[in-house]
């Protein structure tokens, strides 16, 4: 059985039209992070945990593009050379957070 537009999900008690609102403003929220980073971190930062609890209470996923542009510890907004490190070794990129100095390895072929 396929949900048409206004059913609701199997495994979510929100309309789909919902979920696809929240997709947006998760998307809209993690663009004005990327303005802000530069002039005010700590807004950046409150975009990116906006957009975490919108995607908790839609039960939307985190696209994963997006995903490695916060930080799993300390949910701060990452940009490389303003709030963490980028470092490139042997198939695997190493990104520290320079709010929490924790580390995260991402491996590429």
């Amino acid at each position: 059985m396929k949900p048409s537009n206004n059913k609701k999900r199997r495994r979510s008690n929100k309309p789909l039209y919902q979920i696809k609102i929240a997709k947006e403003r998760i998307n809209i929220l993690f663009n004005e992070a990327e303005k802000m980073v530069s002039k005010d971190k700590k807004l950046a930062n409150r975009y990116v945990q906006l957009a975490r609890k919108i995607g908790m209470r839609y039960n939307v996923r985190i696209p994963g593009e997006m995903k490695r542009r916060f930080c799993k510890h300390c949910h701060a907004y990452l940009k490389p050379g303003i709030t963490s490190h980028t470092k490139v070794d042997k198939g695997v990129v190493k990104i520290t957070c320079l709010a929490c100095r924790k580390k995260t390895n991402i491996p590429y072929k």
